[in-house]
């Protein structure tokens, strides 16, 4: 990656008017027909007034009947179901074509499309929830819908479920078009590609009323869906956006998209209602030299912080340069996404991705990301800054590695999470020891878990210091001298607190020197990403019951306890028993063995130190 911080001149935004004429001029010889049976085939002229609606005439279904598309080139000029108040009809579209040049679903009335197959193919516009009163819904689970625009909701209410096949508006789709229309969109699987997708319209054109408003929601309630936007998407100030995790939106410029500026923009001031971005992939891929997309910042500059990517339309990541392309782009601040901040604007990125030949144009604002993948990209500063933020220790563990917790399996993998003791909790600088910061396991400390949020690259075992206190060690109680080294280091994303990459450190059984402290550092490394070193204790004094809370003495006192506390396979004992001292989920002759065995006194037992 290469890091340009020379001053630019800042690309200005170009303004592409695309002057479309259409001419609706009804055909010389039209006929009008209205739909009459209550469920029949569009060809079949019985069920139409005047015959089948022939390519230059006007199709009406409002009887409440239920049209089926199931031959190929079925036509009409104009196309409305559910014209008037209180009327509705139905779009049953099984297989075949249907063709038309304006189709109106719920005008004032109520009007569905269901289709699963064919396609259904409209030249000029696809219009839903026309009027207020209006209702207009679309159900696609296969098959291709191929419109030049289409509007969920114009001034009513327009719902689309797309769960498979196509949907492609080769200039615009725009959910939510006026600020009294109701529009949602929920797609869980297929593709929904469009010239300019807008969630709540908002107009560039002076000439256009759209201000945005609307009560307009996209949902992605599945990853495997596709979105593509041949150059601009847009949200409103109403829009809404929920996405599970691993969503993708691809921004791809390409020479026959011209008519459309690349453009990422958001108008919204409510991080909430865009919450899906937090899951969102936004891939963008240019095929149009020094052609770059503009990306909105709109989140509060708080800085390298972890705040910042909460509720702060912080993306999950960014891609730049993909299947059709390099990415190339320009960040920008057209909108005041934060009016109660008195600060700057800035983007957040959990993962930032730069392809070969990429271009990442800061033009004076900030980007904060988590995780870089850099491929041969170029960032140019341009008076920005662009800054990682610092992992951090979200959690840390004790486990009785190789035990029956973990199914008697020495190596460091999931398992190893069933073997973690919920009773034990790491000693920290400053704190004195109690029962809880120490474990009573004859294998001693073999199994130690640290997780890390944001971590930066992968641990090894020359990123921590392990040390074990002198005492029983000879040497003194505040001198700590190497410890064991571990046999692996492993980490598995995701499987820490909240979301953070669990590091896994393994011991050799037995080890430890008994009543000792062993202390664990965590190194700021490049490989930990931690700004300063992380330092906790675990201590181990075997057989011991935690029966005084003032001393750590194995004595007759402990044995005692171990026999009444008998556990079998019957009644096997939990992970956190303090009977179980070999961790074989029972406790019997060999746990009083080993109390026996490991015998102390005030000048032989763990001490409960305050950890320095």
């Amino acid at each position: 990656m290469r890091i340009n911080v020379r001053k630019l001149p800042s690309p200005k935004t170009s303004h592409l008017v695309l002057v479309i004429l259409v001419c609706m001029v009804s055909p010389l010889h039209a006929t009008i027909t209205h739909w009459l049976a209550e469920t029949g085939d569009w060809s079949d002229h019985d069920n139409w007034s005047l015959a089948e609606p022939s390519p230059r005439g006007t199709a009406y279904v409002d009887n409440g009947g239920t049209v089926q598309i199931t031959q190929p080139d079925e036509r009409s000029w104009y196309l409305n179901v559910g014209t008037g108040v209180g009327e509705g009809g139905t779009m049953d579209i099984i297989s075949g074509d249907l063709w038309e040049v304006l189709e109106l679903i719920g005008v004032e009335g109520s009007g569905a499309i269901a289709q699963a197959g064919g396609t259904n193919e409209v030249g000029f516009t696809l219009r839903l929830g026309v009027e207020e009163t209006g209702i207009g819904t679309y159900e696609i689970d296969n098959g291709e819908v191929l419109v030049g625009t289409a509007k969920i909701a114009v001034r009513g209410t327009g719902f689309v479920t797309q769960t498979g096949g196509t949907v492609a508006a080769r200039l615009h789709l725009a959910i939510g078009y006026y600020p009294e229309s109701t529009g949602t969109y929920t797609i869980s699987g297929g593709v929904l590609r469009a010239g300019e997708l807008s969630i709540d319209y908002v107009s560039h054109d002076e000439f256009a009323p759209a201000t945005g408003g609307s009560d307009a929601t996209l949902n992605v309630t599945n990853a495997a869906a596709q979105i593509i936007a041949a150059g601009h998407i847009s949200f409103g100030p109403g829009a809404k956006f929920n996405a599970v995790e691993g969503t993708t939106i691809r921004i791809i410029t390409s020479p026959t998209s011209l008519g459309h500026l690349p453009w990422f923009e958001n108008f919204s001031t409510d991080p909430i209602a865009l919450g899906g971005v937090s899951n969102l992939t936004l891939i963008v891929e240019n095929d149009v030299a020094d052609r770059a997309c503009l990306v909105e910042v709109a989140g509060e500059d708080m800085g390298p912080v972890v705040e910042g990517f909460q509720d702060n339309f912080a993306l999950d990541a960014l891609q730049l340069g993909g299947q059709s392309g390099l990415g190339s782009v320009l960040l920008c601040d057209e909108n005041d996404n934060r009016p109660g901040w008195e600060g700057a604007e800035a983007l957040y990125v959990g993962n930032l991705i730069l392809g070969e030949g990429s271009v990442l144009n800061l033009d004076g604002y900030n980007l904060y990301y988590k995780t870089l993948v850099d491929n041969g990209g170029e960032v140019l500063l341009n008076g920005g800054q662009m800054v990682q933020l610092s992992a951090a220790v979200a959690g840390r563990h004790v486990f009785y590695n190789n035990s029956a917790f973990d199914g008697d399996d020495p190596a460091g993998n999931g398992a190893d999470d069933n073997a973690t003791d919920p009773s034990k909790s790491a000693l920290l600088p400053g704190e004195t020891a109690t029962f809880a910061n120490y474990i009573s396991c004859v294998k001693g400390i073999n199994g130690i878990m640290v997780d890390v949020a944001n971590l930066h690259g992968t641990p090894t075992a020359e990123d921590f210091s392990i040390q074990v206190s002198g005492v029983n060690n000879g040497g003194g109680l505040d001198d700590y001298a190497a410890g064991p080294i571990p046999v692996s280091v492993t980490v598995r994303p995701g499987a820490g607190v909240d979301g953070s990459d669990r590091v896994t450190l393994i011991f050799p059984d037995t080890e430890t020197h008994n009543s000792c402290w062993v202390r664990v550092t965590v190194f700021p490394t490049p490989n930990t990403g931690l700004e300063s070193p992380d330092v906790f204790y675990y201590g181990l004094a075997i057989g011991e019951t935690g029966n005084r809370e003032s001393n750590t003495f194995v004595n007759g006192a402990d044995r005692l306890r171990v026999r009444g506390n008998p556990h079998n396979f019957m009644q096997p004992a939990s992970v956190e028993s303090p009977y179980d001292f070999n961790k074989d989920a029972s406790v019997n002759a060999s746990d009083r063995m080993i109390a026996r065995s490991h015998r102390t006194n005030f000048i032989t037992c763990l001490k409960l130190i305050t950890a320095p």
